[in-house]
């Protein structure tokens, strides 16, 4: 069993996240801060590049710094660390909606 070339793995990754029909809106996060739920998302591979589009879009000059996943009652975050000069931020995507899905 091989593996694809990386060419291939992001032209199917390219393509299935051109396929969902994302969304974002508003949501809470796990401690009550500001939250974006991606909605339309059909499992993780689209989901996850959603979060990259919407961080490009949104903040594109800031680096991004660790990433982890939280849950809390009943929701699952992934969570953005951001930073740009002195400035950090954390930036919190509700991915309940797909997470665990393929």
């Amino acid at each position: 069993m091989g593996t694809l070339p990386l060419a291939a793995l992001l032209l199917s990754f390219s393509a299935v996240a051109v396929q969902a029909e994302i969304a974002f809106s508003p949501a809470k996060g796990p401690h009550g801060e500001a939250a974006v739920l991606i909605n339309g998302a059909q499992g993780e591979m689209d989901g996850v590049g959603a979060e990259y589009d919407y961080l490009a879009a949104h903040y594109g000059d800031w680096q991004r710094g660790n990433q982890s996943v939280m849950s809390k009652d009943g929701r699952t975050f992934d969570v953005f660390e951001l930073s740009k000069g002195g400035q950090k931020m954390h930036v919190y995507f509700d991915i309940s909606l797909f997470f665990g899905r393929d």
